[in-house]
C-alpha cells in the first residue's frame, strides 16, 4: 500500500490541501528563508502533516494541537484546536495498491476531530471506530484485512504499522522496541513473528495464557499470607478433629426426640448458612482481588501532576526550544494497553456478582428458618447447655469453611496454573516447528540489511532473534540489532539505522510476498550527516518500491540533492499547513 494523497477540507467544502504523493523521496520542507526566521523552523506545520497521517490510520490526534509546532493563545487554549473544530476540517487519506494505475484499489480513510454525532470516521464509506469492541466496526480489523489480509487484532493494525511512523521519540530511539515501554514480551513476539510473514494466533494465545498466570499467581501470593497449602491441610484436619468432639457433646445430651429432630433440622440449616456464608465469602475474595487488579491498573495511568510537567516543560523550552514533547503521546499508550489490560481481566465479574447475588437470596431464607426453629428450641430446659455446644460448633463450622474455601481456591489455582503451563508447553512446542523457517527468514533479511546498512554509512548491521524467558519461565522470542563494530552510536547514527531497518524490510517483505506498508514516515533528519543523506537519496532510495516520507528544514539538506525534484510540500511563515 502506498499513500496517493492527503486532502484537508473545511466542512464548506474549501480544499484547505490536497497533496498528492510520488514514489522515492517525498520531502515535506519548512521553506522560510534563513534570514526570516524568528525561531528554529519547527512552525509551520511540516511534522503535523505527518501526524495527519497517522491520525487517519488510528493516532488519537491530540498530539496535533497540543504541539510546539502552533503554540497557544493568551487564553491558554491552542489556536489549532479551535480551528480544526470551528471549520469542522475534514481529513481525508487515500492509499493505494499501485500509485500508477488509476483502476488500482484504493482504501479511502476519513476522519474530523469531532465527537458525537458530528464525528466522522469511515473507510471506504463505512462507519468504523479505532476505540470499537465490535468486530464489523473495528477500524483496526478491518485495515488488518484490507491491507495485510489479517482477521486477527494480534498484534493490533497500530503495532504492526508502527515502524513505518517515526516521528516520536520513542520510535526515533528504538529501531524494533517500536511499542510503548511496558508492552510486554509476548506482545512483542506476535508483531515480530508477523513481520517476518508468520501469522499465527499461538503468539496472541500466549499472552491471553500469560495474563491468567499472571493473575494466578497474584491470587497465590494473596493465599500464602494466611499459610501455604501443606499449613493450610494440617490445620483443616485438627479442626475437622475439634468439630468431631464437639458433635460427640452435642449427641450425648439426653433430649426428647422432638426436640432432636427440631435440633436436627437447625443444624442443617446453620451448616447451610455456614456452607453458602463461605462460598459467598470465596466469591466476594475472587471479584475483590480482580477488582484491586483493576484499581492497580487503572492507577498505573501516570498519576502524575500533569499542570506541573507542563510548567517545567514551558521553564525548558526558555532554554531548549528545540525540544520535542513525547509526554502525552507515552500517557495515551500506556493508558490504552492499561484499559485492554482491564477489559481482560474484569470479563469474570459479571458472572460473580450474579452468583453472589443468588447466593446472598439464598442465604437470607435460610436465616429466617433459622430464627423460626431457634424461637422453638429456646423452649427447652436443655437450651442454655445446647445453645454453648452449638455456638462453639457454629464457630468451628465457620472457620472450617473458611479454611476449606482457602484450600479450594489453593487447589483451582494450582490446577489452572497447571492447565495454563501445560498450554504454554504446547505452544513452546508447537513454534518449534517455526524455529528453522524463522531462522532462514533472518538469514534473509540480514542478507539485505547487511547491504543496505552498509550503503548508507559504512557499517554492516545484524539482526538476532533469540528466546528468552521472562520472570514467569515463559520463552518468547525477540529480536535485537547488533553492529559488527561496536561504535558509539549518536542520534543522527541511530536514525541512519532505523532507515537501514525499515527500507530493508520493504525489500525483504516485497522478495518473501509479505503484505506491507509501502511508506515510511520520518521526522528529525536534521540530525543525519549529509553523506548518509546522500547514500539514500542518490543510491539506495532508487531502487526500493516504497515512499520515504521526511519532514525537514530546506536548509538542512546536502546541495547534491536536488530539492525541487522531490518536494511534496513546501511550507513557510507564510504559508503554513492550515494557511493561517
Amino acid at each position: 500500500m502506498f499513500i496517493k494523497k492527503i486532502l484537508i477540507e473545511k466542512n464548506d467544502g474549501e480544499i484547505i490541501r490536497e497533496i498528492p504523493f510520488h514514489m522515492g523521496l517525498n520531502l515535506i520542507l519548512d521553506n522560510t528563508p534563513k534570514e526570516d526566521k524568528t525561531s528554529s523552523g519547527n512552525d509551520v506545520g511540516k511534522t503535523t502533516l505527518l501526524k495527519l497521517i497517522d491520525f487517519c490510520l488510528g493516532g488519537d490526534g491530540k498530539n496535533i494541537y497540543k504541539d510546539n509546532e502552533f503554540g497557544e493563545t493568551d487564553d491558554g487554549t491552542y489556536t489549532i484546536k479551535d480551528f480544526l473544530i470551528k471549520n469542522k476540517v475534514l481529513i481525508t487519506l487515500i492509499l493505494t495498491d499501485n500509485l500508477n494505475d488509476n483502476k488500482s484499489n484504493n482504501i479511502i480513510i476519513k476522519r474530523n476531530f469531532l465527537s458525537n454525532k458530528e464525528k466522522i470516521c469511515t473507510i471506504n464509506n463505512k462507519d468504523v471506530s479505532y476505540s470499537s469492541n465490535n468486530d464489523e466496526s473495528n477500524a483496526g480489523l478491518l485495515l488488518n484485512k484490507l491491507i495485510f489480509n489479517y482477521d486477527y487484532n494480534k498484534p493490533s493494525f497500530r503495532q504492526i504499522i508502527s515502524k513505518n511512523i517515526r516521528y516520536e521519540k520513542i520510535r526515533l530511539e528504538n529501531i524494533v522496541k517500536v511499542l510503548h515501554p511496558a508492552t510486554k514480551s509476548t506482545e512483542y513476539e506476535a508483531l515480530y513473528l508477523f513481520w517476518f510473514g508468520i501469522h499465527s494466533n499461538l503468539s496472541q494465545e500466549k499472552a491471553q495464557l500469560k495474563s491468567q498466570k499472571d493473575l494466578e499467581e497474584k491470587l497465590q501470593s494473596r493465599l500464602e499470607k494466611d499459610g501455604s497449602l501443606a499449613v493450610l491441610e494440617q490445620k483443616l484436619h485438627l479442626k475437622n478433629k475439634e468439630i468431631e468432639e464437639k458433635e460427640k457433646l452435642k449427641d450425648n445430651l439426653n433430649i426428647n426426640e422432638n426436640y432432636k429432630e427440631d435440633l436436627n433440622k437447625l443444624d442443617n440449616i446453620k451448616r447451610n448458612i455456614n456452607r453458602l456464608n463461605t462460598d459467598i465469602s470465596a466469591l466476594n475474595m475472587r471479584k475483590n482481588l480482580i477488582i484491586e487488579s483493576k484499581n492497580e491498573l487503572e492507577n498505573n495511568k501516570v498519576n502524575i501532576d500533569i499542570e506541573y510537567i507542563k510548567y517545567l516543560y514551558e521553564e525548558v523550552k526558555k532554554f531548549i526550544p528545540n525540544i520535542h514533547k513525547s509526554f502525552d503521546d507515552t500517557l495515551k499508550f500506556h493508558n490504552s494497553m492499561i484499559v485492554n489490560k482491564i477489559s481482560f481481566i474484569t470479563k469474570e465479574l459479571p458472572d460473580l456478582e450474579s452468583k453472589i447475588i443468588h447466593l446472598e437470596l439464598e442465604l437470607n431464607e435460610l436465616l429466617e428458618e433459622e430464627k423460626h426453629y431457634t424461637n422453638i428450641l429456646k423452649k427447652s430446659s436443655t437450651i442454655e447447655e445446647l445453645n454453648l455446644i452449638i455456638n462453639e460448633l457454629n464457630i468451628l463450622y465457620e472457620d472450617r469453611g473458611t479454611l476449606e474455601s482457602k484450600l479450594s481456591m489453593w487447589k483451582d489455582s494450582n490446577s489452572n496454573i497447571n492447565e495454563i503451563n501445560k498450554r504454554l508447553k504446547a505452544i513452546e512446542e508447537e513454534n518449534v516447528s517455526y524455529s528453522d523457517l524463522i531462522s532462514k527468514k533472518i538469514t534473509e533479511f540480514n542478507d539485505i540489511f547487511s547491504e543496505i546498512s552498509y550503503k548508507l554509512y559504512g557499517e554492516k548491521l545484524v539482526l538476532t532473534l533469540e528466546e528468552k524467558e521472562d520472570k514467569s519461565k515463559v520463552k518468547n522470542y525477540t529480536i535485537n540489532i547488533i553492529p559488527y563494530e561496536n561504535k558509539p552510536s549518536g542520534s543522527g547514527r541511530k536514525i541512519t539505522q532505523i532507515e537501514a531497518f525499515d527500507l530493508s524490510y520493504i525489500l525483504f517483505a516485497d522478495k518473501n510476498n509479505i503484505k506491507c506498508l509501502h511508506f515510511i514516515l520520518l521526522d528529525e533528519m536534521e540530525k543525519v550527516h549529509n553523506n548518509q543523506i546522500n547514500n539514500l537519496v542518490l543510491d539506495v532510495l532508487n531502487n526500493i518500491n516504497c515512499q520515504y516520507i521526511i519532514s525537514v528544514l530546506k536548509d538542512k539538506l546536502p546541495p547534491e540533492i536536488d530539492v525541487d525534484k522531490y518536494t511534496t510540500l513546501s511550507l513557510s511563515q507564510d504559508d503554513k499547513l492550515f494557511k493561517f
